[in-house]
């Protein structure tokens, strides 16, 4: 995506950008590569040790805290819109298990914002993994709605070994439950904002 800079813009001679290029680099090590070799100005990153690498290369490194990690956005529609089978997936989602495959070394977030945020509340925490209590909730909405199987669909950004190995963690733990089917829709990164 390509933004260029508005000449009629009321805060002249602001902006100071002429033009801004995003770019969609799904692999971690292909962001860092490019920003290495000069090929992007800015990457963004969610696991430590691509700040520590760039660091010790001598960039400019700038934390800023985010709500909730990375983590699945669920859509609140169809089957979604229920609270239960929500909560049903937040059961079966076990944080502690992606972490550790898939960002070994990274700390664990337990809910939307960290321990040390002023938006704490400990209330806002995740549910502990409970797989009978997600197939209840499960079996309850289907009894309740006379519904089958349900089957979500799981949209990451394709060519992103760590999306990739994220959304086969979460298909398999949420299909830990009988009535509950996973479909990943890996996409190219430019459909993605318009669905």
């Amino acid at each position: 995506m390509t933004l260029d800079r508005n000449p009629g813009y009321w805060d002249q001679p602001r902006p100071y950008v002429d033009r801004l290029v995003l770019k969609t680099i799904p692999a971690d090590d292909q962001r860092f590569n490019a920003l290495q070799a000069g090929e992007v100005d800015v990457m963004a990153v969610t696991v430590q040790k691509y700040a520590d690498r760039a660091e010790s290369a001598g960039m400019n490194v700038v934390h800023a805290p985010i709500l909730g990690g990375t983590g699945v956005r669920l859509s609140h529609r169809g089957a979604l819109a229920d609270p239960d089978v929500r909560t049903a997936i937040a059961k079966l989602i076990d944080n502690e298990q992606i972490m550790n495959a898939v960002y070994p070394g990274e700390p664990v977030a337990t809910g939307f914002t960290p321990e040390d945020s002023p938006l704490y509340d400990p209330a806002s925490a995740w549910p502990a993994p409970d797989t009978e209590g997600a197939q209840r909730l499960i079996d309850d909405y289907r009894a309740r709605t006379g519904s089958g199987d349900l089957e979500l669909t799981y949209v990451l950004t394709a060519g992103s070994p760590v999306l990739s190995q994220t959304a086969e963690l979460i298909q398999s733990q949420l299909q830990q439950v009988d009535g509950l089917r996973v479909r990943i829709v890996p996409l190219e990164a430019r459909p993605l904002p318009a669905r």
